[in-house]
């Protein structure tokens, strides 16, 4: 599972490494983004290439209503191509969801650890997206990251991780229609480059939203 990561780097830092965007969105730094939170994503919209921001959790478009969103912030690789909730995104929806790093609990001390690439800053998940018309008529475009079993380095910490790709991945996860290619795409190893500290309980709260979050603590 992957609920909670941090964006602090600016969109024009992020348009400069993803190049070839169109439109940029900004949004402010968040250290602790939970779901239900509006976070930054690059998709492909007919012609245009896009980096903005989506609400984080999945609303299949034909759900009737939004209770799906809180179930749906992951879709996991084994099944993404033929569960209902992903398949239609997954074949024609796909995004880069925006981090700088990710939070994980460790499952038997419920202690808190942050993950990132120390030799990339800013790094992409893997993720799909959903344009959701509300009973009210209002338009409501949401994402899911994608996950898949943890690397061997990490799985002590917890058994699932997110899809990190890196460019040309990330290129070929936007462009490539071939079902079977995608799905090869999802088990990449750009993962093996991952280091991770422990840090405060603070993270445990949503509310709180500050640098010290992903900051390593003594234990």
């Amino acid at each position: 599972m992957c609920g909670r990561f941090a964006v602090y780097s600016s969109a024009e830092a992020i348009a400069s490494y993803a190049k070839a965007l169109q439109k940029i969105q900004k949004w402010d730094p968040n250290f602790n983004i939970s779901p239900g939170t509006m976070v930054p994503i690059i998709y492909n919209d007919a012609s245009n290439r896009l980096l903005t921001t989506m609400r984080f959790g999945l609303i299949p478009f034909w759900a009737k209503d939004e209770k799906f969103a809180s179930k749906l912030i992951n879709a996991r690789s084994e099944s993404i191509a033929d569960k209902p909730s992903f398949r239609y995104a997954f074949e024609k929806r796909r995004c880069l969801i925006v981090a700088n790093g990710y939070y994980e609990w460790e499952k038997s001390s419920k202690k808190p650890y942050y993950f990132y690439n120390p030799e990339q800053e800013i790094i992409f998940f893997a993720g799909i997206w959903e344009s959701w018309k509300s009973p009210n008529g209002e338009i409501i475009k949401t994402c899911s990251i994608i996950t898949k079993p943890a690397a061997e380095n990490i799985n002590h910490i917890h058994h699932r991780m997110p899809v990190i790709l890196n460019f040309p991945e990330a290129e070929n996860w936007l462009i490539n229609p071939n079902k079977s290619e995608l799905i090869n795409i999802l088990y990449n190893f750009a993962d093996e480059k991952l280091v991770y500290h422990p840090v405060s309980i603070a993270v445990n709260a949503s509310r709180n939203n500050y640098p010290d979050l992903i900051q390593p603590i003594a234990i």
